[in-house]
């Protein structure tokens, strides 16, 4: 029996969250446990390991995946862990040119005979959702069967790196398998989001839809593109049962790019949970102009506690440069529905956008602060390969376009007009005016319900806070 591998490599957690490294989630590998369901359930020896969750050293990493002498070695990567995982992935070529290693995920979706081209440590790329395409590739790999005509591959061919076409997107989502959660390390011991962003454990999260309508300038959608898909509401209820049955799950972080995008199925999950009364707590994304007072007041009745909002900027003008298709009245408004259904909100915001100017940033600042925000998250804005304007970066300000730079809480990306050294220190200042007011601090009391919990947290920040 073929057995197959798929790996998070071991990542340094800086690479992806930057000064922000100490309070940075650590989520279950959704995407590869789905292909661990699929080709378990298609005969093969499957296996999970997650280095960046064990926290294994590089060395060890390595030689574990030796010692289990896979016939194919499977990696998902973002763009802010490729560097590691091209590392990883060299290291055990050398060492066992045998191995054949898989390559998938956002980065090589967008730029595909770039990373192929320059990295032969990688013996087969694929491209977009895989699903599909992996099991295709595997059945006739191991039968030694032509694979150059199966979509969504990049393969070697004459010498060439080559393309061999766009693979259709799932469209009926419910044929997707639970991802294998089993195969992972104990989900409630090792995985676990920003002390924030959760209420009650064990926590975990889950993404129920792919694909998103918004046209935003920072969006990679090179792996789920633009048309909307999502699992039933019986999907949906079945993966809540099981996380709550078969693990205790208390709390999902449901990590959808837009919860509230599909009305109908979510007013049947909350129906759902209500009816069937499970004991779970969540938390979810969507577009501003999405959420109205009768979808709200269910969502809190069915468990809802927290919405976080894509917000991005305080500049009308900064938002239409990012084809946001959103205005500053219809965030108030938002904002002020949602906690008046009893609902925690979340903003995320961005600064470093092309074209933006310190007013910009103010404006950006005092919009955080004026419209009643439990929380926020505030990054960079990060040129990912794949994002609408990536090639005309130059054209905005300057870029460093070195792949080991890229997350969104390191600068990348400085717009003319703006310093590093402002951006950085804006970036900074944002955070401490934000969550050093009496109302935020006494709501984290009562959310976190430790002191110990409270002291650790206010420990990091401020350490975050006076590193230069």
């Amino acid at each position: 029996m073929p057995k197959i591998v798929f790996v998070v490599p071991p990542v340094n957690t800086e690479e992806i969250w930057g000064e922000l490294a100490e309070e940075g989630s650590i989520l279950p590998p959704l995407g590869i446990s789905i292909l661990a369901s699929l080709t378990r359930n298609n005969g093969f020896d499957t296996k999970i390991i997650d280095f960046l969750a064990e926290k294994n050293d590089f060395n060890s990493a390595v030689n574990r995946v030796l010692d289990e002498n896979p016939d194919y070695l499977g990696i998902t990567s973002t763009t802010d862990m490729v560097c590691s995982s091209i590392k990883f992935t060299q290291a055990i070529k050398k060492r066992n040119k045998a191995i054949i290693t898989l390559l998938g995920g956002p980065h090589i979706s967008a730029v595909p005979i770039e990373t192929m081209k320059e990295f032969d440590c990688f013996d087969f790329g694929f491209i977009g959702e895989s699903e599909d395409t992996l099991i295709e590739f595997l059945k006739a790999h191991k039968s030694k069967r032509d694979i150059s005509d199966i979509k969504g591959l990049v393969i070697r061919k004459s010498g060439e790196v080559v393309y061999t076409g766009v693979q259709q997107s799932v469209a009926d989502m419910d044929r997707i398998p639970l991802p294998a959660w089993d195969l992972l390390p104990d989900i409630t011991r090792y995985y676990k989001p920003a002390v924030i962003n959760y209420k009650r454990e064990p926590v975990t999260s889950f993404v129920t839809s792919r694909g998103c309508v918004g046209q935003c300038i920072f969006c990679d959608t090179s792996v789920f593109g633009h048309r909307p898909r999502a699992f039933s509401s019986g999907y949906v209820i079945r993966a809540i049962e099981h996380l709550n049955r078969e693990y205790g799950i208390k709390e999902i972080c449901f990590r959808d790019e837009n919860f509230v995008a599909f009305r109908r199925r979510l007013v049947e999950v909350c129906q759902n949970i209500i009816d069937k009364k499970l004991d779970i707590s969540w938390s979810c994304n969507s577009r501003i102009n999405l959420a109205d007072p009768d979808t709200l007041r269910l969502m809190k009745k069915a468990g809802c506690w927290q919405i976080s909002y894509g917000i991005e900027s305080g500049s009308q003008r900064v938002l239409d440069i990012l084809k946001k298709g959103i205005n500053i009245q219809q965030i108030k408004d938002t904002i002020k529905r949602t906690r008046e259904a009893g609902i925690y909100t979340k903003g995320y915001f961005m600064i470093a956008n092309p074209t933006e100017t310190k007013e910009d940033i103010q404006m950006t600042r005092r919009l955080m602060l004026e419209i009643g925000l439990n929380d926020m998250v505030l990054e960079y804005f990060t040129p990912y390969p794949g994002i609408p304007i990536y090639k005309e970066m130059e054209n905005y300000g300057k870029f460093n376009s070195d792949w080991k730079n890229f997350n969104t809480f390191s600068v990348n990306f400085m717009p003319y007009g703006l310093t590093q050294s402002y951006l950085k220190r804006q970036f900074k200042l944002f955070y401490r005016d934000f969550y050093f007011r009496q109302r935020i601090i006494f709501e984290y009391i009562i959310r976190l319900g430790s002191f110990m919990k409270i002291c650790a947290l206010l420990t990091k920040f401020i350490k975050f806070l006076i590193a230069k």
